[in-house]
Order: structure tokens, then C-alpha cells, then sequence
């Protein structure tokens, strides 16, 4: 787990430094350059040491006279299974470098731009040919570790964070389009940042580019693996293969999980009362016994879940640190969690992830296993289940904490571009359209104009190529899967707070052979009691106690700091308006004082507990909104400080 940078284009007297110097929170145990091409093509690297020793340094290249100076490799995130891999390639003649990037030149000369169907890991990586001025950039299929680029000045420039982008130059503005997305339904399209001409290579994306004769640049965009379902079984008159079966995916877990055991240096698990989770400790703890567990500790009822962790943890004889939270600390911590992102939150999830790796990484823990992904592939979300025909307000009684947030509140209608392009609105999408009504009284005359956020969002090629001939549940979790696990969860509140503090995480569920059990499955397997995961439970039947296989979902939210600042903690107010004073007026198409006089509305309206969640959406987005824009040094451009 590491920060790269690359650049290909004209000479660069000034080269990486500045760059890698802006990545050094994401690699504190080594940095390392290297140049081919007359300068022309640049790669950098700061690494976090985790697998294969002193010498697994970074960027890495072929152990070969003919290709020394002409090929070379970084890499951000692990590869599993390397060793054996490692020594197929030997067999077969190629030259192999330590550890596990030490396998990309070899692999990317068998394999060529195919080379992320031979990966099995989390991962973004440049693959360098300096002899024919030519990288190859890879990201994992969900979207695990985050990559993004820019052409600047006639040259393309790839990162692990947009910060690095603006250290070398790449001004730092805030982009009007983008935010019209992440105000009016919350998430950006997967190919896009919050800022002006930096982009997102997608979930499952490849970048090829070269330099022609004349230095001309050619860059080209495409995608090497699908994040969406397959067309299943139940989508078809006849199967076209036998059901999963819980072995196989108690199998696969299990492997996934003791692959991502592979470490030199201390290992923990994420741990909350849920399922997910559960399943994790307990497959490591078959692997390694007793093994560290850390979970958080939140005011109020309904969110915290600290003494289902702990009765979890001494059951499986597992020691446990509780991170305790509370509402003055997530706003204390919310600006650098914000600056970490590179985006927008809508509740303290994201500065509480922040203060859990924090804790994690001052215990001495560099690796954490962590249960994301398992909802969106076993389908665990009430509101996919909406989507298949549930009652929403069945649902919502059962799973309170997402009312207002992923659970539309009532009132809240469908949208015209989602029914005409899917045939029906996605439940999420209801309830993220109903979050850009709350928002456009927000805006100054005029910010929401152009074309509609909605229908440009879901006209991509990528959303009929993932959801066409899909049940409903399978098209929403498709959706949901690019949008909020690899733009929201995966990248801001997962590897930004951990890799601000050199922690390293890993998803089991992610794992491309977990993925392929659960995708595979109909959404009748899936069904369950108490919504999804049905076939999750009963490949664990026997390995969690009973009443943790029954646990429904409990989504990881922070209560609303709304509701705090309206009872408990008044005292907090003039905190929160002086972070919103800090930054909204740097924000394109947002009215300060119409931003203000909502939030002294919010604090004097009647409202139920719903509304306050939702209401608590509009006010987390405000503060985040304010953060990122002050941390930029001037309105339009510059280097944002450190994270």
C-alpha cells in the first residue's frame, strides 16, 4: 500500500519531487524515482512497507541488461498469491523483481494491456515502456485503490491523489459540473473529480498512452474488467449454471481472507456488531488466533454498536480497543478528513473513519481487514429490496439509521431520467434526488442550469452496459457499486483516512474469487428473513453464533450531528459556523448567507428524527463543501496543504 505518481510528455527540469513529497502520508517508510526516454517518462513512488522486505523497493523493473533503463513498474496496493506467481515466471524464462510489484514488468511483457485479468489483489499501477514511450495504468475492478490524471502543459500526469496533481502545477480549482453532480444527487460520475481537469480513472480502468515521433500525446481511456452482475440465471427462460453453493462461498472467503493475512508487519480486523465483520474475524482467527479487533464507540442510541463488537471479540477470544467518538470530536476532525478524501461527505462517517485509523495505527497495526463490498455483493441493502418489491416502509422501521440518508422519506418521488433509461428510480436514487431538493434553495440564480445531473449520469455507456437484462436488485447494486462504493466508501471514508495515517486496508469480500460466488447468485438465493445475504449466512452457519447470522444490516453511521447541536450539544453551534464561514464563499454556485440562514432554520424547525437525518445530509455537505474550498491557498489555484 503505497502513493505513485507518473508523468509522460515533454522533459520536466523539475521532475516528481514535489509530487512525491505531497504522497509522503501514503508511504513513510521509502520513496524511489526513476526516468527513461530522455526524461520524456517518469515514475515515483513512496512506499509503506508491508510485503517482501528491505528489497521490495519501488518503482521496480526487470532484472535484464536488454530492458534495465526502459521498463519499470509502480504500484499502489497488494497483489496476493505473488510468491507462487513469482515463480511461474521464473519458470517460464521472465525475470522476476522482490516482492509483489516485483512481478508487473514480466507479467505486462506475457500479458500486455490484458495484465489486470492476471492480478488477483487491490490495485493501481503504472506500467512504464520507456523504449517505445508508452505506461499502461490499471485500477482493481471495485474500485479499491483510488487513481487519478491530468494533461497538463502537453503532458499526462497520474497520482494516487489529486494533491499530487497540484504540486506539479495542475491548478487547483473547484469544477463547477461536478459539483452540480454532487449536489444534486450526492455522487460524481465514476470518471470524474470535484476538481477542474483532473479525472478518475474508473473502477476496472485502463489508460494507455504514448508519445509519437514528434512528442505528440495520444491517451486512451477504456475499461479492462466489468464491475456489474452478469446476466444471471433468473434474468434468463433457462440457467445457464448450477446455483452457488455455500460451501463454495465459505471456500472462497476463507481464502481471501488468509491471503490477505500475508503480511510483515502487525495485522488487525475492523470490527463492528454486524455480519460482515464477524465473518472476518472469525476466518482470520482460524489463521492466526487471536488477533487484534478495533471498533468505535458512538453517542446515541441506534448507532453505536460498541458492546455487540465486544461480546464478539470475547467470544471468539480476540482482544479489543474501542476508539470512543463523540460530536465535538468528529467536527474537530472533519476538516482533515475532508482534505484526505478529496470529497464530499454527508454524515461524520468520514472524520469518525478518520479517528478509528488513527487509534488502529497508533496501536502499532499497519494492515486492517475491513467487511466492505459484502452488501453490495450479497445484496444486504434494504434498499435493494425495495427495489425488488419489498414494502419501503416495512424496511424503513426496520432499518431506522438509513431513513432520509439511502431510505427515501415519504414524499419523495421518482425521477424522470431514471424511468424513461431503467424502466424504474433505483430507491437509493430517490433518496439521493430528494437530498438535491434540500440543496437547491442553496444554490445562487442560475448555479443549477445546464443539463440535468440525473440523465447525463446515467446516459455513461457503462450504466446500460450493467444493468441491461439485470433484475432490479442487480441493476441498483450495479449502480450503487460504481457511484457510492468506489466514488464514497471505498476511496474517502476507506483508503483516504487509512492511507493519511500509513495504514493499509483490505477487503476480503472484494476478492475476485468471493466476487464471483456472490455475482453469480439469483436474487432469490440472496433473499433472506431480514433482507440479503442469505446466502452469506448460511456459508457461515456454524463458524458466528446465532444471533449474529440474524443480525440485520446496520449501516456504519455517525448520528446526526444536527440532532446534537439541537439538544446536548448547543454549545457546538458557534463551532459549526465558523467552519462553514471558513470556505463556502470559495464555492462555485453556493449562496453563503443562504446556506446560514438554513442553518438557523434547521436549529429552530420542528422536525421528527427523520428529517433531522436528513437535514444532517445537507449540513455535513455544507461543512465538507467549506473545508475542501479553504483548503485550496487562493479561490482558483494552487496546492492544497498536506493531508
Amino acid at each position: 500500500m503505497c502513493g505513485l505518481v507518473a508523468r509522460l510528455g515533454p522533459p520536466a527540469p523539475l521532475g516528481l519531487q514535489l509530487a512525491l513529497t505531497a504522497l509522503a502520508h501514503r508511504g513513510p517508510d521509502g520513496e524511489g524515482r526513476w526516468s527513461a526516454a530522455g526524461g520524456r517518462l517518469q515514475l515515483g513512488h513512496r512506499r509503506l512497507a508491508v510485503v517482501g522486505g528491505v528489497s521490495a523497493t519501488q518503482p521496480v523493473r526487470l532484472d535484464n541488461s536488454a530492458l534495465r533503463d526502459d521498463l519499470s513498474a509502480v504500484l499502489n496496493g497488494e497483489l496476493y498469491g505473488w510468491r507462487a506467481t513469482a515463480e511461474k515466471l521464473r519458470a517460464e524464462g521472465l525475470p522476476v523483481g522482490p516482492g509483489d510489484a516485483g512481478l508487473l514488468p514480466a507479467l505486462y511483457l506475457r500479458e500486455g494491456a490484458g495484465l489486470g485479468g492476471a492480478l488477483r489483489g487491490e490495485f493501481a499501477l503504472v506500467v512504464a515502456d520507456g523504449r517505445h514511450r508508452r505506461l499502461l495504468a490499471l485500477r482493481d475492478r471495485f474500485g479499491v485503490k483510488p487513481l487519478v490524471y491530468a494533461i497538463f502543459e502537453g503532458a499526462l500526469l497520474i497520482a494516487s491523489e489529486a494533491k499530487a496533481l497540484f504540486a506539479l502545477g495542475v491548478p487547483a480549482a473547484l469544477c463547477p459540473e461536478a459539483l452540480r453532480h454532487a449536489l444534486a444527487h450526492q455522487y460524481l460520475p465514476p470518471d470524474r473529480t470535484l476538481f477542474v481537469g483532473v479525472h478518475r480513472l474508473p473502477p476496472g480502468g485502463r489508460l494507455q498512452a504514448y508519445l509519437d515521433e514528434d512528442d505528440a500525446l495520444h491517451v486512451e481511456v477504456d475499461e479492462w474488467a466489468p464491475v456489474g452482475w452478469p446476466v444471471a440465471d433468473d434474468a434468463l427462460p433457462a440457467p445457464v449454471a448450477p446455483p452457488p453453493r455455500p460451501a463454495a462461498l465459505r471456500a472462497a472467503l476463507a481464502e481471501a481472507v488468509a491471503l490477505r493475512l500475508d503480511s510483515e508487519r502487525p495485522v488487525g480486523v475492523l470490527l463492528s456488531g454486524g455480519l460482515d465483520s464477524a465473518a472476518i474475524l472469525a476466518l482470520a482467527r482460524e489463521v492466526r488466533g487471536a488477533i487484534p479487533c478495533f471498533t468505535l464507540r458512538f453517542p446515541g442510541a441506534g448507532f453505536d454498536e460498541g458492546a455487540e463488537a465486544a461480546a464478539l471479540a470475547r467470544a471468539m477470544g480476540c482482544p479489543l480497543r474501542a476508539v470512543p467518538v463523540d460530536h465535538a470530536g468528529l467536527l474537530a476532525a472533519l476538516p482533515r478528513a475532508v482534505v484526505s478524501a478529496e470529497g464530499l461527505c454527508i454524515n461524520g462517517q468520514l472524520a469518525a473513519r478518520r479517528l478509528l485509523s488513527e487509534g488502529v495505527r497508533e496501536d502499532g497495526v499497519v494492515v486492517v481487514l475491513s467487511g466492505e463490498g459484502s452488501d453490495e455483493l450479497a445484496l444486504g441493502y434494504p434498499h435493494l429490496w425495495a427495489d425488488e418489491g419489498q414494502a419501503l416502509a416495512r424496511l424503513g422501521a426496520a432499518h431506522g439509521p438509513q431513513r432520509g440518508l439511502m431510505l427515501p422519506l415519504a414524499g419523495a418521488a421518482g425521477v424522470e431520467a431514471a424511468e424513461v433509461m431503467l424502466g424504474f428510480t433505483p430507491t437509493f436514487l430517490r433518496a439521493k434526488v430528494d437530498f438535491g431538493r434540500r440543496m437547491a434553495p442553496l444554490l445562487r440564480p442560475g448555479a443549477a442550469a445546464g443539463r440535468d445531473p440525473v440523465r447525463a449520469l446515467l446516459s455513461a455507456p457503462w450504466v446500460a452496459a450493467e444493468t441491461a437484462g439485470r433484475r432490479r436488485a442487480h441493476q441498483s447494486a450495479a449502480l450503487w457499486a460504481r457511484l457510492c462504493l468506489g466514488g464514497y466508501i471505498l476511496q474517502g471514508i476507506a483508503d483516504a483516512q487509512e492511507m493519511a495515517v500509513g495504514l493499509e486496508g483490505r477487503p476480503p469480500f472484494l476478492d475476485p474469487a468471493v466476487a464471483a460466488v456472490l455475482q453469480t447468485a439469483s436474487v432469490e438465493q440472496q433473499a433472506g428473513p431480514v433482507g440479503g445475504k442469505a446466502l452469506l449466512r448460511a456459508a457461515l452457519a456454524g463458524a458466528l453464533p446465532p444471533e449474529v447470522l440474524a443480525r440485520p444490516k446496520h449501516p456504519f453511521l455517525a448520528p446526526p450531528l444536527l440532532g446534537a447541536l439541537r439538544g446536548a450539544e448547543a454549545r457546538l453551534i458557534p463551532q459549526v459556523v465558523g467552519a462553514l464561514e471558513a470556505g463556502l464563499h470559495r464555492v462555485p454556485g453556493l449562496d453563503p448567507a443562504a446556506c446560514q440562514a438554513w442553518l438557523r432554520g434547521a436549529l429552530s424547525a420542528p422536525a421528527d428524527t427523520d428529517e433531522i437525518a436528513a437535514m444532517d445530509a445537507v449540513l455535513h455537505t455544507l461543512l465538507s463543501l467549506s473545508a475542501l474550498a479553504a483548503a485550496l491557498p487562493t479561490p482558483s489555484m494552487g496546492a492544497p496543504h498536506a493531508a
